[in-house]
């Protein structure tokens, strides 16, 4: 890789600007085959994620932009038997973490 490289890439508040590559990582969702790209921007030095598409995407890695792969958690394949969280139950919720004593009474829960 070219350490002379650059990339054009947008940041929300600063518009378009060029990187290095090695500043700029490529990221690929593995479950729905979805791009983005994140960087820290140098001139506002906030961190920055975009979405891309797939074909600017390689084309990026192929220039030397690093590539960093994901997956969706498996937790979301998993089924669930019981009732659906509903409104109600989140108030209770809600209630039950304005308490002080709420983390010792969440231990608590299934010894009696």
């Amino acid at each position: 890789m070219d350490r002379n490289t650059h990339i054009i890439v947008n940041c929300r508040d600063c518009g378009q600007i060029r990187m290095p590559v090695a500043g700029v990582t490529i990221r690929g969702c593995l479950d729905d085959d979805k791009w983005s790209y994140r960087f820290t921007c140098p001139d506002c030095d906030l961190p920055t994620v975009e979405d891309t598409s797939s074909a600017r995407a390689l084309d990026a890695v192929e220039i030397g932009v690093n590539l960093e792969t994901w997956r969706y958690p498996i937790e979301l394949d998993e089924k669930h038997d019981g009732p659906k969280l509903n409104l109600v139950d989140v108030l209770d919720l809600h209630r039950a973490l304005n308490r002080p004593d709420w983390f010792e009474t969440l231990t608590q829960v299934g010894k009696n």
